[in-house]
């Protein structure tokens, strides 16, 4: 009889573990604290990524301002906003659950003068230079590039261990607990399960609030 079912049939049996102690002996390893970057930085990042093009710019623009994930960020087309006095973003996540998410002005700005230049009324924000949109990778690459450029010009300090399109949702959210936002609704703008996770996930950068408290979203 194969050992695993024999733990599963004489559990707590002398000689073998029980699944609790099983998974006692192996406890889950805490993940690394989020890595992020300030503000500035993030700016100089999207300034970087104007190199490799519109699409690349527009990429990080959209993950910093409105906290989304890479294939959010690629998902979303000119449909998928609603536009007012207060134009908001359509967005699917996970388990193609969606959500609205506000659109900062700087994004809103952007999109409009683009949506103006093109002529265009539908079709992914974020384009290649092919006019297609990119691939998850791709913006990953564009975020990597972009960082490691402007370290390596001495225009961003801060080091990354892992530079990737991660860092944009992460600092969003930083900057958005910093300035005061309720946990609650950056949860539901992270489109996260519950607010625990979002406590879970930042709690090791959450800054400190004595020194930020008459901070607003800028």
């Amino acid at each position: 009889m194969p050992r695993t079912k024999t733990v599963a049939n004489r559990r707590g049996g002398r000689g073998l573990h029980s699944e609790r102690s099983i998974g006692s002996q192996n406890p889950r390893r805490k993940s690394d604290p989020p890595e992020y970057l300030e503000a500035a930085d993030i700016e100089t990042c999207i300034r970087y990524g104007h190199q490799a093009g519109p699409g690349a710019s527009m990429a990080m623009l959209i993950m910093w301002r409105a906290g989304l994930r890479a294939s959010e960020a690629i998902g979303l087309g000119l449909e998928h906003i609603t536009w007012g006095g207060h134009p908001t973003l359509r967005v699917t996540g996970k388990g193609k659950k969606t959500r609205e998410v506000p659109m900062h002005r700087d994004l809103a700005i952007r999109v409009e003068i683009w949506r103006d230049v093109t002529g265009d009324k539908s079709g992914p924000l974020i384009r290649t230079t092919r006019g297609d949109a990119p691939t998850r990778e791709t913006v990953y690459r564009w975020c990597r590039a972009a960082y490691e450029s402007a370290r390596r010009l001495g225009d961003i300090e801060k080091k990354i261990n892992k530079p990737n399109a991660h860092m944009f949702r992460h600092s969003a959210a930083r900057h958005w607990i910093a300035c005061g936002v309720p946990i609650n609704t950056v949860s539901l703008w992270l489109g996260h399960a519950s607010i625990q996770t979002t406590l879970d996930t930042y709690a090791a950068i959450l800054p400190d609030q004595l020194g930020l408290m008459n901070e607003r979203v800028t």
